[in-house]
């Protein structure tokens, strides 16, 4: 007994270092600096959309300093969407003192968002152990339901606190939070201080019961089709100096890689000295990555680099499902260069492979393009004339790859090719239903 006793008054002073640790990171990262971009914390999938443009009219229309000395910071990474899709309604924590004093409510009408400030002591314990508690001892469940008048949606957040040493379970605690959405013609009430983002409910529409208006959807400052969207990397001037590196890199032995910002802003070169690929690592905050193959390689995207694109697809910001701006090209000797876009949903991002599995398709790759090769089973169809594999031969290779990897469809596929001054001809290559590989030309690009 004695023994358990002191156990548990261990753990409870662990915990209260934890607790303090990660109140001083909350505070330190977000009351420091309001204006922070928004990075999910949830246990959720959110409406990341209605998230980021309730952020913006936040940022736009808040008098911050009044704001957080009577209510605190706004915690937007912790904020919860409630289970919906449809840029209507969030609840995001309000810290102060290292606790959570309210909840921010935004709530959209058409064109306005109303906010409010939430004081209930469930939603304020929901949120303290979502923000404070240990990650690892939490489990989040979250439920759809309601009446015929009202569509609601609960969140239940598990605490199990348990021995390090023994595993046991030393404490369990439940915390739910709901919200219930109305159907049928909403009244907005009359104007309330607690509706108002400034001390005077001036701003922007006047705020409280006439609202603040709602961010327009307006189109990406990023093109929206394969076409387009390799135009502006391949000609994108932050770009050149790492594409013409792994040019360069091609001839020689052994791949190096880039990754880039959505803007082109390169990442450090990437060598993990191996012969014949190249591990990104982190894809956070990037849109895509480049890498070379060499004179002994195979000239096309493998399985790795596929999985590797999944892996930049996830990493998109998933508003607007962005998961289409993620991408990988190749450069290879001859002037083999190939970029592919991620065309698929975020569920499709999600789906990954064991090594075992990678290996498998790695395998049949290798033995599929020695066929291809194989001039008594294909002529000079898919080679060179010096016997090496050509286009055709790695782009049947390559959607072939796709299809025994369950992605048929959710990859396109760009040739690149290098001609006089300074010009590059994209064409947009695809597999019909026939397995026949087909070709569409792309206006001619400016480098």
């Amino acid at each position: 007994m004695m023994k358990k006793l002191i156990i548990r008054m261990t753990l409870l002073v662990i915990g209260l270092m934890t607790y303090s640790c990660m109140h001083d990171e909350v505070y330190s990262a977000s009351e420091g600096n309001p204006s922070k971009e928004y990075s999910s914390k949830s246990l959720w999938k959110e409406d990341e959309k209605y998230i980021g443009n309730v952020k913006k009219v936040f940022d736009q229309y808040a008098d911050k300093n009044y704001f957080f000395t009577k209510y605190g910071n706004v915690l937007w990474d912790y904020a919860t969407t409630m289970g919906t899709f449809d840029e209507s309604f969030l609840e995001v924590p309000i810290s102060k003192d290292g606790k959570i004093k309210f909840v921010l409510t935004a709530e959209r009408f058409g064109d306005k968002v109303y906010f409010k400030i939430k004081d209930e002591k469930s939603s304020n314990d929901f949120f303290n152990v979502l923000v404070f508690k240990d990650r690892k001892q939490l489990k989040g469940n979250s439920q759809e339901g309601g009446t015929a008048k009202s569509q609601c949606y609960t969140q239940t957040v598990t605490w199990t606190w348990t021995d390090e040493i023994t595993g046991e379970v030393l404490q369990v605690d439940t915390y739910i939070n709901t919200y219930c959405n109305p159907t049928g013609p909403v009244i907005v009430g009359p104007v309330n201080p607690t509706d108002c983002l400034e001390e005077d409910c001036s701003g922007g529409g006047s705020g409280g019961g006439v609202g603040y208006p709602y961010p327009e959807d307006t189109p990406e400052n990023t093109p929206d089709n394969p076409c387009d969207k390799t135009k502006a990397i391949i000609s994108d001037s932050k770009m050149k100096p790492a594409l013409d590196s792994l040019k360069k890199q091609s001839k020689k032995g052994g791949e190096i890689g880039y990754k880039f910002k959505l803007d082109g802003t390169p990442s450090e070169k990437l060598d993990d000295g191996k012969a014949h690929s190249i591990n990104f690592g982190d894809k956070t905050g990037y849109a895509g990555g480049y890498h070379n193959h060499t004179p002994t390689g195979i000239p096309m995207f493998s399985a790795q680099d596929i999985d590797q694109l999944l892996g930049f697809a996830r990493a998109q910001p998933t508003w607007s499902d962005n998961t289409g701006n993620a991408y990988m090209g190749m450069v290879a000797p001859n002037g083999m260069h190939y970029v592919m876009w991620f065309n698929g949903t975020y569920q499709d991002a999600v789906t990954t492979f064991s090594q075992e599995q990678l290996n498998n398709y790695i395998t049949d790759y290798r033995e599929l393009e020695k066929t291809l090769t194989d001039y008594a089973k294909n002529g000079t169809t898919y080679t060179n004339t010096d016997g090496s594999i050509n286009n055709l031969g790695v782009e049947k290779l390559f959607f072939e790859t796709l299809k025994n990897m369950g992605l048929q469809g959710k990859v396109k596929l760009q040739r690149v090719k290098d001609i006089e001054n300074s010009l590059s001809t994209v064409k947009s290559i695809d597999m019909n239903s026939n397995n026949e590989i087909i070709s569409a030309d792309c206006p001619t690009i400016t480098q």
